[in-house]
């Protein structure tokens, strides 16, 4: 790995920004177990992965939403507008291009996953400590007419799962912001622009769009069981990530690692 990539790693692996992260997790996910005051595990884990529909404007879960999808792509804002990656970037530079973007994108994967796999960890230590056999949320007021979503599968499938399609769409997500800051050379403007997409979901649009298709409540309007429609929801993320991955590295690399 280059010395401009070392450096880039080690800012994403700051105590600062791993601190900083870990504490917003808990407290975002405590304030979610107050809200729902008493639930069962499957409840819980099924609440923490709901997401958001389409078609509709609920701020509250809007922003949700943003907090939890957003927090690693403004963490790559951060180390991008740093002045240090404009040095590291002149260091790259006298490398492979491609190289060098390849080696960026298993980074943020790493960053990526970390992050997914620290909430899924707190949803599942949280989950652990306030669920109860006895319940006043029903998962049969979130799913009203596909009750028989998750028939077969059990909670922890479903957090795993959950997690699988939330790294998936971050990792789409990122490759967007790279697109953006390949057009725009401003790393305020990218991470605006991948705010404004989840606007999107304000309309009816098709239930194949990868914006936001992690979520559970996306997924069942695939008007499939949880399984299947994952499977489907994972490709659409994963050929998203791909045609993005393709721009970039076949236009925009060095425009990634320049001024």
């Amino acid at each position: 790995m280059s010395k401009g990539i070392f450096w880039y790693f080690t800012h994403f692996m700051s105590k600062r920004i791993i601190m900083i992260t870990l504490i917003m997790l808990v407290i975002f996910t405590i304030l979610d177990a107050l809200y729902l005051r008493v639930f069962s595990k499957e409840e819980f884990i099924i609440h923490s992965g709901l997401g958001y529909g389409q078609g509709y404007i609920h701020l509250l879960d809007f922003v949700k939403l943003l907090i939890l999808n957003c927090t690693p792509i403004y963490f790559i804002s951060m180390v991008m507008a740093d002045d240090a990656f404009n040095d590291n970037a002149r260091i790259i530079r006298l490398g492979n291009f491609r190289r060098s973007f390849k080696q960026m994108q298993m980074v943020h994967f790493f960053v990526v996953t970390v992050y997914v796999l620290l909430y899924a960890s707190v949803v599942a230590i949280i989950t652990c400590i306030f669920s109860t056999e006895t319940s006043i949320f029903s998962i049969t007021d979130i799913l009203l007419t596909n009750q028989d979503f998750f028939i077969g599968v059990h909670d922890l499938q479903i957090l795993i799962i959950t997690s699988i399609l939330k790294i998936c769409e971050l990792m789409m997500l990122q490759i967007f912001y790279l697109i953006i800051y390949v057009l725009s050379k401003n790393t305020v403007v990218s991470f605006l622009s991948c705010l404004g997409l989840y606007s999107i979901l304000f309309f009816n649009m098709s239930s194949y769009m990868p914006v936001g298709i992690s979520s559970i409540q996306r997924l069942v309007m695939l008007n499939q069981t949880f399984v299947p429609a994952s499977v489907v929801a994972a490709s659409i993320l994963v050929a998203s990530y791909g045609v993005g991955y393709f721009i970039i590295w076949k236009k925009g690399c060095r425009h990634v690692f320049s001024h």
